[in-house]
């Protein structure tokens, strides 16, 4: 749902409607470790009230608001050394407050 959540708070007109209730949901898994990924977590943690000032859509951030959101966890299939975000993007979501990284031993 990745594409769909991206179009979703971008604005996208036909993404609008989007089934997105933030305000029943605790935990969000999302699986990848590219930057969109790492866009989706940021926007999930992110306080509404940085948010707000940004270009983001109103009904979006009008969910964000009333989000019961607490806990993202990212999932990735390969190590960490395969992630296709950059050290600032990590850096900006580690920033974040509450955020911390848990990375798994490699089996």
């Amino acid at each position: 749902m990745d594409r769909e959540f991206v179009n979703w708070y971008n604005g996208h007109p036909d993404f609008a409607d989007l089934a997105v209730d933030l305000a029943a949901t605790r935990e969000v898994g999302i699986v990848g470790l590219g930057n969109v990924a790492l866009d989706c977590a940021r926007i999930l943690l992110r306080p509404p009230e940085a948010l707000a000032g940004t270009d983001i859509a109103a009904h979006a951030l009008q969910q964000l608001r009333a989000s019961a959101v607490r806990e993202v966890h990212i999932v990735g299939r390969r190590s960490p050394l395969q992630a296709q975000f950059s050290g600032k993007e990590l850096r900006e979501a580690l920033g974040l407050p509450n955020v911390g990284v848990t990375l798994w031993p490699v089996d």
